[in-house]
């Protein structure tokens, strides 16, 4: 079990577990590691998502060659702000919102079943500073 939280940082797995605070459906979308035609879900706002159920690493050389950095051990995880949810068309994804998660807020509780993949698109807040990355510009004075 390992916890990711760079960007870019890719799990992939049969069964994804996760939480996040914003879900939104973006349709079919072309993935280009894999060649094919997947759901694409945005999860924004405090999201993470963790391997339930392992799968295979592809047999063909080219599909194995683009993944190779992506993670698929049983129980790794990504903690991010923003994640991207891929999901193969014969998948089936469950959602639903669950209050107090945060002690505050809500979120939205996903699982998805069936060839899932997911990839940060932006860290957490506190973490960007560790990364190198600034928010906003710098001024020199």
């Amino acid at each position: 079990m390992a916890i990711f939280n760079n960007i870019g940082d890719t799990i992939e797995g049969l069964v994804l577990d996760g939480d996040t605070r914003r879900w939104q459906a973006k349709g079919l979308v072309k993935n280009s590691k894999y060649d094919q035609v997947m759901k694409l879900f945005s999860c924004d706002r405090n999201s993470h998502a963790e391997v339930t159920k392992t799968i295979e690493e592809p047999q063909d050389e080219l599909i194995k060659n683009r993944t190779k950095d992506f993670h698929r051990d049983l129980n790794d995880r990504l903690s991010a702000d923003a994640i991207e949810l891929w999901l193969s068309l014969k998948g089936k994804e469950s959602h639903y919102v669950e209050e107090g998660v945060s002690a505050r807020h809500g979120a939205t509780i996903f699982t998805t079943k069936g060839h899932s993949i997911a990839v940060i698109r932006t860290p957490l807040q506190n973490l960007l500073n560790k990364l190198g990355y600034s928010t906003s510009p710098q001024l020199d004075k």
